[in-house]
């Protein structure tokens, strides 16, 4: 229980880095930049997140992170009190330049003076003001129970709703475009998150998850884990890695086939000019943002097949030649 600056129940200061699928339970407090799961967020992003507890400050205080700075959250919550004086919100305690909130909530009791919100207390506009450079997006489907929060407005932006609207059967105009499938859960016992959504990353140990995927390889975007009964039957093939897979593996192979077919005629150069092709074609999902291990497999995949086809059209060459 830190009582300086920067105090979370995970992190003090979360910066330049990916907070994904973590959570904290339990009791901060300290002086300003006080957060349930950081007290300060900057430069990443940060989804399938939450915290519970009480979080205790004088400002910038939030339930999930006390500052929010050019980061986006993502598909996160809190259920945490949250008590300050000046810049406290149920969610972030303080939404500062270039950051976004997108399906998020928050439930837990907030308390304050100036600047409270149910969702984001304050808004910082202090860099727009100055620069003009300031980019501050709107929550984008993301609420807070007016009723456990105990506050009616956000000056952060965000939508209200009652506990009823927010709970299990909730209602139709709540979670919009939310992923119930592989993301969230519903609590439709009301035992598990007093009938509010929770992650689905809480109900399972990580023992459960699909398949024995090398970490390296399948990082956690790429491995959704199987969440009881009902999602047993997920395939593999459902997961954004397999589908990047076979697309690339898809465009490699038909880009060598239709070089084939088009370079064929040039007997010199189209061995040469389909390997130099399918060579860029490699640097291409090389520097695609995805994990570089992965598309180094793809890519001397293609790189193999253009080869092949290379190889082929060289047979045809020779038996093409006129004998002497």
């Amino acid at each position: 229980t830190p009582r300086g600056q920067g105090a979370g129940g995970l992190l003090g200061t979360a910066s330049t880095t990916e907070m994904e699928r973590c959570f904290a339970k339990g009791d901060v407090t300290a002086r300003a930049h006080v957060g349930g799961l950081a007290g300060r967020r900057y430069n990443g992003l940060s989804k399938e997140i939450y915290a519970s507890g009480n979080v205790y400050g004088e400002r910038l205080v939030g339930g999930l992170f006390g500052y929010l700075n050019n980061s986006r959250c993502w598909d996160s919550y809190a259920a945490a009190n949250v008590n300050g004086k000046d810049k406290v919100g149920g969610l972030i305690g303080t939404y500062y330049h270039n950051a976004a909130v997108r399906n998020c909530y928050a439930v837990g009791k907030v308390t304050g003076e100036t600047n409270v919100g149910g969702l984001i207390g304050f808004v910082d506009l202090t860099e727009a003001t100055n620069t003009g450079m300031n980019r501050i997006y709107q929550p984008y489907n993301s609420y807070w129970d007016t009723e456990t929060t105990g506050q009616a407005e956000s000056p952060g932006g965000g939508e209200p709703r009652t506990t009823r609207q927010m709970t299990s059967p909730h209602d139709d105009t709540t979670y919009l475009h939310w992923d119930f499938n592989f993301v969230w859960k519903e609590d439709t016992s009301k035992e598990k998150n007093n009938g509010y959504p929770y992650l689905r990353l809480e109900e399972t140990d990580r023992t459960d998850i699909l398949p024995d995927f090398d970490s390296d390889l399948f990082p956690s975007e790429y491995g959704r884990r199987i969440q009881g009964k009902d999602d047993s039957l997920l395939k593999i093939f459902a997961l954004p890695a397999f589908k990047s897979l076979i697309a690339t593996m898809s465009i490699g192979i038909v880009f060598s086939f239709v070089l084939y077919y088009l370079l064929s005629k040039i007997k010199f150069f189209a061995g040469v000019t389909l390997l130099i092709l399918n060579l860029f074609l490699t640097l291409f999902f090389l520097l695609h943002p995805e994990p570089l291990i992965l598309h180094i497999y793809i890519s001397l995949f293609t790189l193999m097949i253009g080869l092949l086809i290379c190889w082929l059209i060289y047979k045809q060459n020779l038996n093409k030649q006129p004998e002497s």
